[in-house]
């Protein structure tokens, strides 16, 4: 086979891949929010994460919410966010706010302080117990985040062993456990449980 023919070659699996790598990541995502509470989930919306293999810039996830309180016509949410990062599962605890017949749109944690202080100390009270229970993240402007090892959607390749776990129905729910499990004892660690 020729160099040419290899590449060929590659580039015609790699685009067979891409085009059912998005409904295992769903398939994965939807298990997932299954887990938790119906009660808690706020949103989710299945047709972002069909456009992580072709928009690196999209970021899907689950919606949780945790505290709610309605100033107005705007509801505001304490929230975790169970986000399809560009390289692996991000937690990103933070704030998110909805008018009625608008889509859910992020709140930057400084405005938040501004717009409600009691909601605003759920995210202190979080990064107290955080670091008490020596659990590692990041704070942003748009939330606390951390980021679940070993859970990368994006990286194309035999070497990533999440990734081919999804393709089977039987790996691909020890996947959703593993993953699960994780989530579950920081949200203990944050006291949100």
């Amino acid at each position: 086979m020729k160099e040419i023919e290899k590449i060929e070659a590659s580039i015609y699996l790699y685009d067979c891949l891409k085009e059912v790598l998005p409904e295992y990541a769903v398939k994965f995502m939807k298990e997932l929010k299954n887990k938790f509470p119906e009660t808690r989930i706020l949103d989710f919306n299945e047709d972002e994460i069909r456009e992580i293999y072709s928009d690196s810039n999209v970021a899907p996830g689950i919606y949780l919410k945790f505290n709610e309180i309605k100033i107005e016509d705007t509801n505001y949410y304490f929230t975790l966010k169970i986000e399809i990062n560009t390289d692996e599962l991000c937690l990103c605890f933070g704030f998110d706010s909805k008018k009625k017949g608008e889509e859910l749109s992020f709140v930057r944690l400084e405005d938040m302080k501004n717009i409600s202080k009691d909601l605003y100390a759920n995210l202190t009270e979080l990064e107290t117990n955080l670091e008490k229970n020596d659990v590692e993240s990041r704070n942003g402007k748009k939330a606390v985040d951390m980021s679940l090892e070993n859970t990368n959607f994006r990286k194309v390749s035999i070497d990533n062993k999440f990734l081919m776990n999804l393709l089977e129905d039987d790996t691909r729910e020890k996947e959703v456990e593993r993953v699960h499990k994780e989530i579950e004892v920081i949200l203990k660690k944050a006291g949100l449980k």
